[in-house]
């Protein structure tokens, strides 16, 4: 689980978040309802359901529930080596 911090100095109230592989393919995209934390950031919580890597590119914006009104800026892009981890049994 990857936790993205940004801070809020505004009113979005949506990521976008797009996760490509190292073919620019598309793995996932999601548009998820930003959660504020109690020290002023939006937050993002992210699973990664597959070893690889990955790019993540994050869009914060704002959504007014029309589909064509939104405003948003790519905040930010992360290149991401997931591995798989050795669990020992016991």
């Amino acid at each position: 689980m990857i936790r993205f911090r940004l801070p809020n100095k505004d009113l979005r109230n949506y990521f976008s978040v797009m996760v490509y592989n190292k073919k620019d393919s598309l793995v996932e995209g999601l548009q998820v309802p930003v959660k504020t934390s109690a020290d002023g950031y939006y937050y993002f919580d992210y699973k990664v359901k597959r070893s690889g890597t990955f790019i993540i590119q994050i869009s914060l914006y704002y959504y007014t529930e029309k589909e064509t009104e939104f405003v948003g800026t790519n905040i930010v892009s992360y290149t991401l080596q997931a591995s798989r981890s050795a669990r020992k049994k016991t």
